[in-house]
């Protein structure tokens, strides 16, 4: 467990250190409603690659989770429901949850960090199949994130 966390309660530990399998599965299912190879290749390769690289803060945060992030992400992605409009409302629902997870973490300073940082790895997923409605849809996350950085940590 990093430490960043540490002070959190297991529910809010959870999606801190799950953002990314959520941010992953968001940006899979928003423009085509399925999960392709190149979109769960990128997720795993962005986490492994922020691992080692970036500020050493967010390094610890990555090379955390990513010792079995593949198997948790396959695992999250199985359980969605099938529905469409069911697993999109869900999804929804998670990545709000963790944003304000991440807003409750003490060091406002590694939140704006990890919030900006998952803006970024959203969009390597979001893009890693591209067309047209991608580029329609990208705001919608980064904006999210973007709002939560503005509004409960007074900007960056």
């Amino acid at each position: 467990m990093i430490q960043e966390v540490a002070h959190l309660n297991v529910e809010d530990r959870e999606l801190v250190m799950d953002a990314p399998i959520w941010i992953s599965l968001y940006a899979a299912y928003r423009h085509d409603g399925q999960m392709d190879a190149e979109e769960r290749e990128e997720a795993i390769k962005q986490v492994h690659y922020r691992s080692y690289s970036g500020t050493k803060r967010l390094q610890h945060y990555f090379d955390a989770i990513d010792d079995g992030f593949q198997l948790r992400f396959d695992a999250s992605d199985t359980a969605l429901s099938k529905n469409p409009v069911e697993r999109d409302s869900f999804l929804a629902n998670k990545i709000q949850d963790c944003i304000r997870a991440i807003n409750n973490l003490e060091s406002k300073s590694f939140a704006r960090k990890l919030l900006h940082d998952l803006d970024s790895y959203y969009a390597y997923v979001f893009n890693s199949t591209s067309n047209f409605f991608q580029y329609f849809a990208f705001p919608i996350i980064s904006n999210e994130l973007q709002k939560a950085l503005e509004d409960d940590l007074g900007g960056v």
